[in-house]
């Protein structure tokens, strides 16, 4: 069976990025069969307004079928994982096959994507992977895999797994099982971290170019280079796959997105095309604080974010441990009875 279904997780806040990743999977991902593509949308808080956003869309994309789960319905914060974002929609991820329930017994493969991604290229790549889990390992110190016992850490925002094997392990009880026992616990990356550790074995490495950081495009020449041996990137893979990207994602750059007004993000112009066609009339968000001086002036913002990726990896690890305790979005709801 040659057919890959897609999920993504989002709520109000980012569904108009989410369905502008959807139309660029719609125009741009070569994954159309015989049949459209299944397009599995897990959501929190939307409105009729956003639903009507949401038949727009699915009307714009003849190629695609889209389905809605919300996450109302299935109560993620009894399961006591920290929030992020002040929201338990990323860690939606974790409970696909016990959201989508019956449909996940449909699927053959399934590729997840974050909501701030943008697909530019042919995806049908995919179909010829074989092994049960696939993703891009992601760009944060080895103290960091360390600290989690692991020896590869890898990035959660496109996720690329055989369903049937995923039910055949049990893999969403082992996830289950490790939250269980892990109750109380401090991620910096809930959903992220839990997957690295319950999954360590069990992935296997995907190309870059399914998941381009923005990094990739803002560093040139010797400062790419330095970030590279840093969080041990391979230069040339990474060259190789700038040059033909296929799922950008918007990670990083110290928090500043396309969507917001700056001066610095080498996103800004494919991710602002595809929003424009959800919505004409979106505005741009106008960062606070010292992000939004920093969105505005590209000198004084590389400087942080050099210095930020020259910082010893023992000073990066306190400062990760301090955001963790500061975070407000590191929040736990009061548990609930899973019965």
């Amino acid at each position: 069976m040659n057919k890959i279904d897609i999920l993504y997780a989002t709520d109000q806040n980012y569904l108009t990025m989410t369905l502008a990743s959807i139309l660029s999977l719609s125009e741009n991902s070569n994954l159309t069969t015989s049949e459209r593509i299944d397009v599995h949308l897990m959501t929190e808080g939307i409105t009729e307004e956003d639903r009507n956003k949401i038949e727009l869309v699915n009307s714009l994309c003849p190629n695609i079928n889209l389905f809605t789960y919300p996450l109302e319905e299935f109560h993620i914060e009894r399961y006591g994982i920290p929030e992020w974002q002040n929201t338990q929609v990323a860690n939606a991820r974790l409970f696909f096959q016990k959201i989508l329930k019956e449909q996940v017994e449909k699927m053959d493969r399934m590729l997840y994507l974050d909501s701030d991604t943008i697909i530019l290229g042919d995806l049908s790549g995919l179909l010829n992977k074989e092994a049960p889990i696939y993703a891009v390992r992601d760009n944060t110190p080895s103290s960091y895999a360390k600290g989690l016992g692991l020896s590869t850490y890898y990035n959660s925002g496109v996720l690329y797994i055989d369903v049937k094997k995923w039910l055949e392990e049990n893999y969403q009880e082992q996830i289950e099982n490790y939250i269980e026992n892990n109750q109380g616990k401090k991620f910096t990356y809930p959903d992220q971290d839990i997957l690295n550790v319950v999954l360590q074995g069990q992935i296997t490495e995907l190309s870059r170019e399914y998941n381009m950081a923005p990094y990739a495009y803002a560093l040139r020449d010797e400062k790419l280079t330095n970030y590279c041996k840093r969080y041990n990137v391979p230069l040339d893979e990474l060259l190789l796959a700038r040059n033909n990207p296929k799922i950008l994602h918007s990670t990083g750059l110290l928090g500043i997105k396309p969507w917001m007004i700056n001066k610095i993000h080498p996103y800004n112009e494919p991710y602002r095309e595809y929003i424009s066609q959800v919505d004409p009339n979106f505005k741009l968000q106008i960062p606070r604080t010292i992000k939004g001086a920093l969105a505005q002036y590209p000198s004084l913002f590389y400087t942080l974010f050099e210095l930020k990726y020259n910082l010893p990896e023992t000073l990066d690890s306190c400062f990760r441990k301090l955001s963790i305790q500061l975070n407000p979005n590191q929040k736990v709801k009061k548990r609930k009875d899973k019965r």
